[in-house]
């Protein structure tokens, strides 16, 4: 059992770590080069089927063997019918409030949401700092207070572990 040898391979369907800055992209794609990970950037899981997935790089489809698959995806919008406002990909779109477009009483954030502010990035950070926000200003709204717009921190801790007991 201690003798287990196995391969990880990561299959990315964009650019390694697109969501961060180029010096943090450059550490990353540094410290994956020199681990034993199989890095596959621009590259689509089509089909999987027992021990076999079916890639898709630029329209070149490929056999994939093993043994066994981690899915992991971002975070996507499920498909309603409503009357509220949704970005081309299905996400809430919010104002300066967080409240949906179109509507001062109805308001949405983290995850289910689009800032039309600014783009942010899918990181849980931003998904709590806006429930808080939205508790804040719920309990103005109800005092009869002013609200004040929600403001993004602009950066946040991401800690990305190397397999090799570094991060």
């Amino acid at each position: 059992r201690d003798n287990f040898q196995f391969t990880i391979s990561l299959i990315q369907g964009g650019d390694i770590g697109s969501e961060f800055s180029p010096n943090i992209r450059r550490h990353l794609k540094k410290a994956l080069s020199e681990s034993t990970i199989d890095v596959h950037e621009q590259t689509i899981a089509k089909q999987g089927a027992p021990a076999t997935l079916i890639l898709d790089q630029g329209g070149i489809k490929s056999e994939f063997s093993c043994d066994g698959v981690i899915w992991a995806t971002t975070a996507r919008a499920i498909k309603l019918k409503t009357d509220l406002q949704m970005d081309p990909r299905g996400f809430f779109i919010t104002d300066s409030l967080l409240r949906c477009q179109g509507f001062t009483d109805i308001y949405a954030s983290g995850d289910c949401s689009y800032f039309q502010i600014s783009e942010l990035p899918r990181a849980g950070v931003y998904s709590v700092r806006q429930g808080e926000y939205l508790a804040h200003e719920i309990k103005r709204r109800l005092a009869g207070k002013s609200a004040t717009p929600y403001r993004p921190q602009k950066n946040f801790l991401a800690i990305l572990n190397a397999s090799d007991g570094t991060a």
